[in-house]
C-alpha cells in the first residue's frame, strides 16, 4: 500500500504503526489519554490554528483570510 506524504507548517511528519493498545473501558485509557496528549494540546500555534479535542477525537483547525 502506498503511503502520502503528509505536511503541517511545510514539514514532513512521520508517522508511527502502533503495535500495542489500551485495551477500550479500561481504567488506564483515560488516564494515559492525558498524558500523552498533553504536550500535543500545549502546543504553540499560529493564531489562525487552533486544536479541539473531546475524549479521544482531535481535529486541527485552520483558517485563511482569503
Amino acid at each position: 500500500m502506498a503511503l502520502s506524504e503528509s505536511r503541517v507548517f511545510g514539514r514532513r511528519v512521520n508517522s508511527l504503526e502502533m503495535y500495542c493498545r489500551v485495551p477500550q473501558g479500561s481504567v488506564l485509557g483515560p488516564l494515559l489519554w492525558n498524558l500523552a496528549y498533553d504536550d500535543v494540546l500545549r502546543v504553540d500555534l499560529p493564531d489562525s490554528v487552533s486544536i479541539v479535542s473531546y475524549t479521544d477525537e482531535t481535529l486541527v483547525l485552520a483558517s485563511e483570510k482569503n
